[in-house]
């Protein structure tokens, strides 16, 4: 069972002192992995770095905690601990691990969003309809406003009343946007409701 100095410890992960304090007051590195007490306790190395690389937070682990080391031989086991103890104690650490990483991972994606928002390369479904929307009503107004203008170059054209040309232009439209509208109806039932889209560094736009 090979132990070291707090100190020595640190070197041999290629981290700070600091770092070895956080983690045993964080429980990290639990009370099983000292030998002694106090001040003048040693950690018990090999048993030590498997605590470490099941229990540290997934995000200290992809940002500066890249450079520690932990690679470990066969762990030794405390005589007191039985092997249902052990096992049962390793698979609540990995199942810890395993949903802190699943945090890490969503925070990640949220973080990916909002920067594909701010960037303007991803914007909100409703958002683009409400805006569609709004553009079709005021297109079809400005259509709608022309007819008199074309009602009254046409009456002036051809000599007839202008009234009854307004009406036919109104009717021959209406017509037109029910006929569309329709088409319009059968497109959209043929889309799918969502569409697939991969978004992170690298992602196409």
């Amino acid at each position: 069972m090979q132990t070291m100095s707090k100190g020595d410890f640190a070197r041999e992960c290629n981290v700070t002192p600091g770092r070895v304090s956080q983690w045993l007051s964080e429980g990290v590195i639990g009370l099983d992995c000292l030998d002694g007490e106090g001040r003048n306790a040693r950690i018990i190395v090999d048993r030590a770095k498997a605590q470490i690389a099941l229990r540290r937070d997934p995000g200290q682990a992809m940002g500066n905690g890249l450079g520690t080391r932990l690679d470990v031989g066969p762990v030794e086991q405390d005589p007191s601990d039985g092997p249902q103890r052990v096992q049962k104690r390793d698979d609540v650490a990995h199942q810890i691990q395993l949903e802190r990483l699943e945090q890490e991972k969503r925070r990640n994606r949220r973080e990916t969003i909002d920067e594909q928002e701010r960037l303007g390369t991803l914007v909100p479904a409703g958002e683009v309809r409400a805006q569609m929307t709004r553009l079709a009503q005021q297109v079809d107004e400005a259509n709608g406003a022309m007819l008199a203008d074309f009602a009254a170059a046409i009456a002036a054209r051809f000599e007839i009343p202008q009234r009854d040309v307004l009406h036919e232009l109104r009717r021959v439209r209406t017509e037109k946007k029910a006929s569309e509208a329709e088409r319009a109806r059968g497109r959209a039932q043929s889309m799918t409701e969502t569409v697939e889209m991969v978004v992170g560094e690298g992602a196409d736009a």
